[in-house]
């Protein structure tokens, strides 16, 4: 798979977790399709004009067939002169218009990537520092644009852009938008933050996929808690630490109820990993047919594996009896 997370297989147009565009916002959505479509496909023979780029019929089509490839889906599209034409004439879903809004985004993320070396040195003779700068800059704005359509729109996506991807995500709450921005924002690339990320992408992305995202959530969690409880276990399991935490005294977090009758063996942070891990049926099956994860279970699980991560990350949870040397 991709770094844009495109899901293979789809043979049918994406009917699930449909968003219904207002019409207030749809045509700021069809104009931003044009002008990006455009800009990806910008005729390179004609380029002598800063200020005047020209759809290429040959790009265009190039696109488009790279948008079939990645959806394995026949697109109907090349049917007008551009997709904009086409997406208002023609009475498609939402979805499909949001679906290539995210593929035009990669490609302009892509080909910004393939110009400034990402992917190794350029062997394209279009590709000059003037243009390069030129064309990035574009880009840019484009993309900005877009940011702004939509939440200027309410629309429930949001634009998400780092180095490596651009792509839209579901808006979430700020409080945890920040506090997750905080998190990945960390400069180590570490197996949580890479677990976390994907689980992320698979809960908020334009593919959804809860089983895939917990099962990364359990991973995330397994990488801080498990080298923290059982340092000395290849082996260890969430399974096996949390049992380590309810029966190895002291284990704490930074705060604890202060009425005993509350208190737990491991502290409340054993519960949290307890939820998480007893939760997670590819692992805890009992037989018959298994129930799948939920939207709401699966958000509710990463927030609490944030949360579990930021707090390892930070010393928060802590063992007195090792301290002491018990």
């Amino acid at each position: 798979m991709n770094i844009f997370d495109w899901k293979h297989g789809a043979q049918e147009a994406p009917t699930e977790n449909s968003e219904e565009i207002p019409d207030y916002l749809l045509g700021s959505l069809l104009t931003w399709i044009n002008d990006a479509e455009i800009f990806v496909s910008y005729d390179r023979n004609e380029f002598n004009n800063f200020d005047d780029l020209r759809m290429g019929k040959n790009e265009r089509m190039s696109n488009l067939q790279t948008y079939e490839r990645r959806t394995q889906r026949k697109c109907p599209y090349f049917d007008e002169e551009t997709t904009a034409t086409y997406l208002s004439r023609h009475g498609v879903s939402d979805d499909e218009v949001y679906e290539f809004i995210n593929f035009l985004c990669s490609r302009i993320c892509e080909e910004d990537q393939r110009r400034n070396g990402y992917w190794g040195p350029s062997e394209n003779p279009y590709d000059t520092f003037q243009q390069n700068e030129f064309l990035h800059d574009t880009g840019q704005k484009i993309l900005d644009n877009l940011e702004t359509i939509l939440m200027e729109g309410g629309s429930p996506y949001r634009l998400e852009r780092t180095h490596q991807h651009c792509r839209l995500e579901k808006r979430v709450d700020p409080v945890m938008q920040e506090s997750t921005d905080r998190l990945f924002g960390r400069e180590e690339n570490t197996p949580e933050m890479r677990h976390l990320q994907k689980a992320w992408d698979r809960i908020f992305g334009r593919d959804p996929d809860y089983q895939y995202a917990y099962a990364e959530i359990v991973r995330a969690v397994e990488a801080v808690i498990c080298p923290l409880v059982e340092p000395n276990n290849g082996q260890s399991t969430l399974s096996s630490a949390a049992n380590v935490m309810r029966s190895q005294p002291g284990w704490h977090y930074a705060i604890e109820p202060k009425n005993k009758h509350a208190q737990v063996s491991g502290g409340f942070m054993r519960l949290a990993v307890e939820a998480i891990m007893n939760n997670h049926q590819q692992r805890h099956e009992s037989g018959g047919d298994s129930v799948p994860l939920t939207e709401r279970q699966t958000k509710g699980a990463l927030y609490m594996a944030v949360s579990i991560v930021q707090a390892v990350h930070d010393g928060l949870i802590t063992c007195d009896s090792r301290e002491k040397g018990i």
